[in-house]
């Protein structure tokens, strides 16, 4: 009886190891469950962050298109305002030139009255 005591004996022993082993398990276990919970916590602040980070780019690229087209629109009116100005301009121009002409021209006359009166 005294063999089967020691083997209960040894048996008992290597059963509380196994338990240690499984409580130590355990505990690495659900350390590395925390671990994970964390890091997988801190993933989703990243990726929250980075949601963010992309509507406020997205925010300012639409507002950079929105300026764009206005400054595309208002360069369009200028465009179109200076065409005007060109087109008056040389219309003048023309009118000046004719006015020349006429001035050359009725001038000439008033001299050649002038001198025949004269002599």
């Amino acid at each position: 009886m005294g063999k089967v005591g020691a083997a209960f004996n040894k048996m008992a022993d290597s059963l509380q190891d196994t338990v240690k082993q499984m409580q130590w398990a355990g505990i690495q276990l659900t350390t590395s469950t925390e671990e994970i919970a964390a890091t997988a916590q801190q993933q989703e602040n990243t990726v929250l962050e980075q949601e963010l980070a992309i509507k406020k780019i997205a925010g300012t690229v639409k507002n950079l298109t929105d300026t764009t087209k206005d400054f595309a629109q208002t360069m369009k009116t200028i465009s179109a305002g200076a065409e005007k100005t060109s087109s008056f301009a040389n219309s003048g121009k023309e009118g000046l030139n004719q006015m020349e002409k006429r001035c050359d021209t009725s001038c000439k006359q008033l001299l050649i009255l002038l001198l025949n009166w004269l002599f």
